[in-house]
């Protein structure tokens, strides 16, 4: 059950076991980089290994890049936590702009040709993939998307 990564995440949390990593972004695509130096830097002070960092940075990327582009109507932040527990990291991307919540939207038939696919969704599918849990709160105004995923 995917939950239960949540579940150990906590009981660790509890034992104190906890490193956090935090930094503002301009919600701006040119910040990319910037975000993913950021991810690599504290990935690799966790010992992650090689594949996981490769994971991570497609799903940052990903995420990253869908705030840039529809969070806001003119400039906004992006502000990035990573909490380390034992071996599981907690990953929140938060942003107050408009309200979406991209769990909402149904995984794309990936059987589906091409032309048969509605447009959209891939992306979030594929973060649904790459990590352990994925889920989302809207909390004092303002996005959260909480991702779990073992290093």
């Amino acid at each position: 059950m995917p939950e239960e990564i949540v579940h150990r995440f906590n009981e660790l949390s509890s034992k104190g076991e906890i490193k956090t990593f935090s930094k503002n972004f301009s919600a701006k695509i040119n910040e990319y980089p910037n975000v993913s130096a950021f991810f690599m830097d504290t990935l690799s002070l966790l010992g992650a290994k090689e594949k996981t960092k490769y994971e991570i940075d497609l799903v940052v990327e990903e995420v990253f890049t869908n705030v840039a582009k529809f969070a806001y109507s003119t400039e906004g932040d992006c502000f990035i936590s990573i909490i380390s527990c034992g071996n599981i990291i907690k990953i929140t991307f938060t942003d107050s702009g408009v309200k979406f919540n991209p769990l909402d939207k149904e995984d794309p038939d990936i059987l589906a040709s091409a032309e048969n696919r509605d447009i959209g969704g891939l992306g979030i599918f594929m973060v649904k993939k790459l990590c352990d849990f994925v889920c989302y709160e809207y909390v004092n105004d303002t996005n959260n998307l909480i991702l779990y995923k073992e290093l």
